[in-house]
């Protein structure tokens, strides 16, 4: 049985998939916050790269997001602070309201071509960049999460 030639665009696919999917260093993982995602993104060449890095990043962004603000959780409720923990649930509601709309609005720009696909991931990595490094700077702020 012949076997039929790949065709080139799918032997570059392949090729470029291979080389993106690297793995990060061990801190990009346990305190992404730490670790330069911009130049990560812009690392990746193509489209298609700089999506799946962004929403990589995305990705492990989100699960550290969630690790501290379960850790504040935790200590809000041993010390039955109901009111400041009300106020965070607040916020945090208020984040994902705003973090939304902002990746729309980067987003409403790029109606066409490649950049319509890779902004949305690279602006809402931005997103919670930003926001996972104002959750640790509020421990330092906000006297309730002061341990």
């Amino acid at each position: 049985m012949l076997m039929k030639p790949l065709p080139l665009a799918w032997c570059i696919f392949l090729l470029s998939t291979s080389l993106l999917a690297g793995e990060l260093p061990e801190s990009a993982k346990t305190k992404p916050e730490t670790f330069d995602w911009i130049a990560y993104v812009e690392d990746a060449g193509s489209t298609a790269g700089q999506m799946s890095h962004a929403e990589e990043g995305v990705a492990l962004l989100s699960k550290r997001m969630n690790q501290i603000l379960a850790d504040y959780r935790r200590l809000l409720e041993s010390r039955k602070e109901t009111e400041v923990l009300h106020r965070m649930e607040e916020m945090q509601a208020a984040w994902k309201k705003a973090a939304d709309a902002e990746v729309a609005f980067i987003a409403a720009g790029w109606s066409e071509g490649s950049g319509a696909k890779a902004v949305p991931p690279r602006a809402r990595m931005e997103a919670c960049l930003r926001h996972v490094k104002d959750l640790l700077g509020m421990k330092a702020r906000c006297l309730a999460l002061n341990e």
